[in-house]
């Protein structure tokens, strides 16, 4: 039978086209339920068939013809198999569906899709087994040809004990797309996924974690390398009590989302349906994902306790984790107090940046930390961020500063806070993309929405990793650079090994390889020849880099990859599993290759990219499934072009690059300039002052080079700077175009100051307001200076290489990259055109065209250039949408009115007109929170203008006040404890104490004086005590503003073992009770064995409350089976105790059900009996084989004659149980409009 299915999604693949839309109403469930025979009847011979109040299971007979695979799984079809999933389903179906707080009130998809295929009946959603002999396939949820629940899974999927993720997920999907509300749509198909995801985790309640998320937070939500595992926004909504499950129901109900309703995008449908009770609900929807982002540093969840153990934050930069989830700050060109967020990480639409902040010489509290936070506001983009300060204490708790958008914000840390992240999360105006679409970060919906920022007047300063030498490991340092060289190490006497940098483990560094900065060889790899390894890079495992092969910045290189002859993996790119990265080829961005994947020539992979294709002579950016070579071939060439920025696609952030994401940063708020003139279009206007392009290390980080532009020079003094790249000390090169010693123009490059100086001098300065072409080529030794095309200076004698002249790949060093400035200012007054930076020098022809526009400017390659915006919209004085409102103890936060038009360039502008508080100046935001306030009155105005500069009148002020803090925090008493948890330690917790400010701290004192200290965490353990003696403690609360209160009456506790074992505070059960096809139940409690530090080992007691069942007595399993059950409903609940000398007990889990019937397990009857017995029975019957057919026996006994089905495949019979007495366990069943035992064994 071929599979017929108009709405697929899948864990395998996913197809939308459903056209119809439905919003039933939730139901208790009290009409009766039917079959859906659309596709399937239940009496067709040829499938085998159950059923549950709620569900149907069909699986074929083991002989399909459609597809090699489609029969493979049927062996594994069990009548267990069945029954255990129809009761898990129904588990499943209730938590969904029953009224809250019993479950999660979801919608009921029991009717069609399409209203006019209503009939007011309920059916039952089919399952249909595949691999058994009808569907061959993977998993999917969909809908059938009239709109129906339909979903699909092999019985490898079909796990009950433990429960499948995969079997919740793909009835999830039918839940959502018969709610209607993201149907047909071009937009929403990942967060389909990302929901069954989600619903699946309330049914399974420890999987799925959070995955693609948890390890690259960066992305876009969702992106194709995270869709399935971007649900920690619902698993928010759920938990907060203004949102709930209603809400997220509401959303996938009465959301638009459909082409026909107008393509409502999931953000704005959350905003339109937001119930929060908040004034500016679009904004209410991006402090969510801001406050999910803030919560991801430590999984401050409910289910946090799951989330940890899947996804678990570390600090160690040796972990996948580390380097790939948490984000190092980089230097801003040219500054000593300002860091940037690396580009390669800078945040996509709705993802985020966990940032570590440092923290040196932190003793105890009252340490504070001032962060000036300075987003790239973008109009185009309508951009906006959600900042977080993120202090965690020693316990691994969190608290969390005042969320805000720009400016500075403070926190100031306790004694016990010793870690503390900078969380920033992307939350531009949302626009919509399709993510199988192949979507670019160089496209205005996933651009990457970077930031900076710097630190005042506090010793905290941005994090940087430097490795430890791994415990246990003996070697020494090396002579040549005095790095750390293990002894099971092999290193070259020839070979560099800096001060900071390692090698470990049996790796070789050889030759006249340079182990640079902080970087790592580990492993088995081997670095040689003139490879250069810096920054914080790691070559690991068995990989190679050799030639001269780059590995930079946080570029993790292992698996078996080799690195050679040029090729460079730079920024925070990831190659695992194996591949070659050579030619003039990079690999850079957050991408991760593998697969065997190919990168040569003057290829690149960037930006998002996780495509394992070879290419060779092209950008290759997005995610895809697997490998798709084919659209990797239809990338465009570069022509060797590793930057190009033509000024044609506009930004107010970004120099574009043409082809990839080596953007720069426009300084200075520079503007583009249509020149009018054929050959340039627009160009890029410098002012001599104060304006520049920021460009990024990797662009002159080339051995050999061309680099060319277009210039025309506005004139002005001496010595201005073309271009400069360099360490800001030593080591620099740079074009001027009239050098103050010769008045000429001249290129120069150095390694050792002035006395080292390397150059190329024109004939004469450039000519002012005349546009030039000026081309630099390095090839080996040799330089060459072109003016139009035209050769004016050849030196052979340049021995040094662009990448020669960079600043350390660290924290350490300053680079002075730029476009129109030099290391002390030095700004060019004029305009630039058609930058371009080659990963390898061109011949003297290729500069000739250039020159004489034989090689057109190129033009933009992908749909960035097609966003259209309205410049100048009709502007009014704007009014607060939401007033000044307190925020914190030391915020306020406030936004202006929303324009009604769609896409306008506009910019708003808050100021303080009473009160020392801060303006925000001209943001892309409606929202501003304005920081590090002190108590008082505070009075705003807001203002906008569009791109002209039209600028409109201020609104009437609103007025807001700060109270002062007075009171001290409450309760002051104890919430748990103290307790014992062994024989020299005792544990308290403190009640959460309320309070206006930021930070509440707690001291617990004994009774003869020691004390914890003031700290942050409500607990405390108090260790180095004697066994068996009692202890007196009392607690006392205290805010940031002195206010102490006062202290708790005593409490006391003995010095052993008292504390019961710890348990999950969700899920748990791992399986909930069931009846199995022998009539016992069975149920699995979730091991907590792995959450117990002082209890390594545990026992379960399972204690029957209703149904009069034997308990299990204390077992050391967290399974249980009771013996053969009578039929009736059973409930059990469990606790938990360790083996300590007190036996500590936990308290019961939940009670939850089964119920044995004559439908879940095999009753024993006689064959005359079976006649009056309802469908689905499953049956025990003697009797003896009194004929054999091809698909079935003759049994007789008790004076009757049935048709037995055996359970085999295609239905095949065994013509030597002719004759012969048998035990029959089967399932009695309608085929064909006559009563038969199917899916029998004969006995």
């Amino acid at each position: 039978m071929k599979r017929e299915c108009y709405y697929i999604i899948g864990l395998l693949f996913l197809v939308l086209s459903v056209c119809w839309f439905t919003m039933p109403a939730i139901s208790d469930d009290t009409r009766q339920w039917y079959d859906n025979e659309n596709q399937f009847k239940s009496d067709d011979p040829k499938i085998n068939v159950r059923r549950s109040e709620h569900f149907r299971i069909i699986w074929g007979k083991g002989v399909g013809e459609d597809g090699a695979g489609v029969n493979a799984d049927f062996p594994r079809v069990t009548e267990q198999l069945v029954q255990g999933n129809l009761q898990m389903l129904e588990q499943c179906w209730h938590r969904y569906h029953d009224p809250i707080p019993k479950g999660m009130g979801f919608h009921i998809p029991g009717e069609s899709l399409d209203p006019s295929k209503r009939d007011g009946k309920l059916y039952r959603a089919n399952l249909i087994m595949n691999n058994t002999g009808i569907w061959e396939g993977g998993a999917w949820g969909s809908s059938d040809p009239i709109g129906l629940p339909l979903f699909a899974l092999p019985p490898t999927y079909l796990s009950f004990d433990p429960p499948s993720g995969a079997t919740p997920h793909e009835y999830g999907h039918t839940v959502f797309i018969n709610a209607g509300g993201f149907n047909d749509t071009p937009y929403d198909g990942m967060w389909h996924e990302a929901s069954a995801n989600w619903i699946m985790l309330q049914f399974n309640n420890n999987y799925p974690g959070p995955g693609g998320v948890g390890v690259q937070p960066y992305l876009s939500a969702p992106h194709g390398r995270n869709y399935y595992d971007c649900w920690q926004l619902f698993e928010y909504f759920r938990e907060n009590p203004k949102y709930g499950y209603s809400f997220i129901n509401k959303l996938w109900t009465q959301a638009n989302g459909s082409k026909s309703k107008g393509a409502e995008y999931i953000f704005d449908a959350m905003a339109r349906l937001d119930p929060s009770g908040s004034l500016d609900s679009y904004n209410a929807i991006k402090d969510a994902l801001g406050n999910t982002a803030a919560k991801s540093v430590t999984w401050d969840f409910e289910r946090g306790q799951f989330f940890r153990k899947q996804s678990p934050r570390t600090m160690d930069p040796f972990t996948d984790m580390y380097r790939r989830a948490y984000t190092e700050l980089v230097r801003r060109n040219g500054s000593t107090t300002w860091f940037r967020v690396p580009f390669a990480h800078a945040p996509m639409q709705g993802g985020y940046n966990i940032v570590p902040i440092a923290l040196p010489d932190k003793k105890g509290g009252g340490y504070k930390v001032s962060v000036n936070f300075k987003p790239l506001w973008d109009p185009i983009r309508r951009s906006d961020w959600r900042a977080t300060l993120v202090a965690v204490n020693d316990n691994g708790e969190p608290r969390y500063s005042t969320m805000w958008n720009g400016g500075i914000n403070s926190i100031t840390l306790s004694a016990d806070e010793n870690q503390l992240f900078l969380v920033v999360s992307a939350t531009p105006d949302f626009m919509p993309f399709e993510g199988f679409s192949h979507p670019l970060p160089s496209d205005l919906p996933l651009q990457p929405q970077a930031y900076e920022i710097s630190f005042v007047n506090t010793k905290a300063t941005a994090y940087e990793t430097r490795y430890p030498i791994p415990k246990g490991v003996t070697g020494k340092r090396h002579t040549n650079g005095g790095g750390f060289v293990a002894d099971t190490a092999k290193v070259d006497p020839t070979a560099y090994v800096g001060p900071n940098a390692m090698v470990l483990d049996n790796a070789k560094v050889l030759g006249n390889a340079r182990i640079g900065d902080y970087a790592v060889v580990m492993g088995n790899a081997i670095v040689k020849d003139n490879a250069r390894v810096s920054g914080h890079a790691l070559v690991k495992d068995n990989a190679q880099v050799y030639g001269n092969g780059k590995v930079r910045d946080w570029a993790t290189v292992g698996g078996n990859w080799k690195v050679y002859e040029n090729g460079r993996a730079i920024e925070r790119c990831f190659l695992l599993d194996r591949g070659e990265l050579h030619g003039n080829a990079t690999i850079k961005g957050n991408v991760p290759d593998y697969g065997g994947a190919k990168v040569s020539g003057y290829a690149i992979k960037e930006g998002d990219c996780a495509n394992s294709a070879n290419i060779d002579h092209q950008v290759l950016m997005c995610w895809v499934w697997g490998i798709d070579q084919n659209y990797a071939d239809s990338r465009p060439d570069t022509g060797g072009l590793y930057c190009n920025y033509t000024f044609e696609r506009e930004s107010t952030i970004y120099a574009l690059d043409t082809f990839g994401l080596v953007h720069g940063y426009l300084m200075g708020n520079p503007k583009t300039f249509d020149t009018k003139e054929n050959i340039h279009g627009t160009a890029l206007q410098l002012n001599g002052k104060n304006q520049y392009v920021e460009l990024k290390r990797d662009v002159f980080d080339f051995k050999d080079t061309t680099i060319a532009v277009w210039v025309k020079w506005a004139g002005g003094p001496a010595d201005q700077r073309i271009i400069n790249w360099g360490d800001g000390k030593l080591k620099y090169a740079y074009l001027t175009p009239k050098d103050a010693a010769t008045g000429k123009v001249k290129f120069v490059i150095s390694n050792n100051g002035k006395s080292a100086e390397q150059s190329l001098t024109g004939t004469s300065s450039l000519p002012i307001d005349k546009w030039t072409h000026i081309a630099v080529t390095l090839n080996g030794d040799t330089g060459t200076l072109y003016i139009d095309g035209k050769p004016v200076a050849t030196n052979t004698k340049m021995t040094l290489d662009p990448d020669m002249v960079l600043a350390e790949n660290s924290l350490a060093g300053i680079d002075y990259t730029f476009i129109g400035r030099g290391v002390k200012g030095n700004y060019f007054a004029g305009l630039i055109d058609d930058f371009r930076v080659y990963v390898m020098p061109q011949d003297a022809s290729v500069i000739d065209k250039l020159a004489s526009g034989q090689i057109k400017q190129l033009k933009t390659v992908d749909g960035i250039s097609n966003y259209t915006y309205n410049a100048t919209p009709k502007l009014t004085t704007p009014k607060f949408l939401q007033p000044p409102t307190v925020a914190g103890d030391s915020a306020v936060m406030m936004s202006a009115t929303r324009p009604t038009e769609k896409n306008v360039w506009l910019e708003y502008y808050f100021r303080c007109v009473s009160g020392k508080g801060h303006d925000s100046g001209w943001i892309s935001s409606n929202r501003w929170t304005d920081c590090n306030l002190a108590p008082g009155t505070y009075s705003y105005t807001v203002k906008m203008r569009d791109k002209t500069g039209k600028t409109t009148a201020e609104s009437a002020s609103m007025s807001v006040t700060i109270p002062k803090d007075t009171n001290p925090p409450s309760p002051a008493e104890f919430a748990l404890g103290p307790i014992g948890i062994s024989n020299s330690a005792i544990r308290m917790t403190a009640k959460k104490a309320i309070d206006a400010s930021a930070l509440v701290e707690y001291k617990f004192v004994r009774s003869d004086g020691k004390t914890s200290g003031w700290q942050s965490s409500p607990t405390w353990t108090d260790t180095g005590l004697t066994e068996g003696s009692r202890y007196s403690y009392t607690v006392q609360v205290r805010d940031s503003k002195g206010n102490i209160g006062n202290v708790s009456a005593a409490k006391s506790a003995v010095a052993r073992d008292d504390t019961p074992p710890a348990r999950y505070v969700k899920g748990e059960w791992q399986t909930l009770p069931y009846a199995t096809v022998n009539n016992s139940i069975a149920m699995r409690a979730l091991s907590v064995s792995d959450i117990n530090k002082e209890d390594k080992e545990v026992e379960y007691y399972f204690h029957c409350t209703t149904g009069n069942a034997p308990d299990s007595g204390w077992q050391s399993s967290p399974f249980y089976e009771t013996p053969p059950l009578p039929d009736g409903t059973y409930s059990f609940e469990f606790k938990i105790r360790d083996k300590s000398p007190q036996l500590n007990e936990t308290p019961y889990s939940s009670v939850e059900s089964a119920t044995v019937s004559i439908t879940s397990g095999y009753h024993n009857y006689a064959m005359s009996q079976l006649a009056n017995l309802p469908e689905g029975a499953l049956v025990s019957v003697k009797g003896k084989v009194t004929g054999v057919e091809k698909n079935h026996y003759l049994v007789s006994g008790d004076g009757v004659t049935l048709k037995v089905v055996p359970a085999t495949k295609g239905d095949e019979t065994d013509p030597s149980l002719n004759g012969k007495e048998v035990t029959v366990n089967g399932c009695w069943w309608t085929v064909s409009g006559e009563k038969r035992i199917t899916w029998a064994e004969l006995k």
